[in-house]
């Protein structure tokens, strides 16, 4: 696959996840995008890391070592869970 092809599959795969996945849960939670809690860039990241595997693999790394704390850290990476 050419590179730019892949780009755009990436693409279209995160704006799928805006436009389904992060729209349902912001409507469930009524909140509006602006209030979104995770950037661009770690939502990109996110995609990613699901699309090619790589955050299943290291959560079963982690629950294979006895880590499931570090297991669940690593989602945490990617939200701000600071709530005021």
């Amino acid at each position: 696959m050419a590179r730019s092809e892949a780009r755009n599959k990436f693409a279209r795969l995160a704006a799928k996840w805006v436009i389904n996945d992060v729209k349902r849960v912001l409507n469930k939670r009524k909140i509006p995008i602006t209030d979104f809690l995770i950037e661009p860039e770690r939502l990109s990241k996110l995609v990613f890391m699901v699309h090619t595997g790589q955050l299943l693999r290291e959560i079963e790394e982690q629950k294979g070592k006895g880590n499931l704390c570090e297991a669940g850290r690593l989602l945490d990476d990617f939200f701000d869970c600071d709530e005021d």
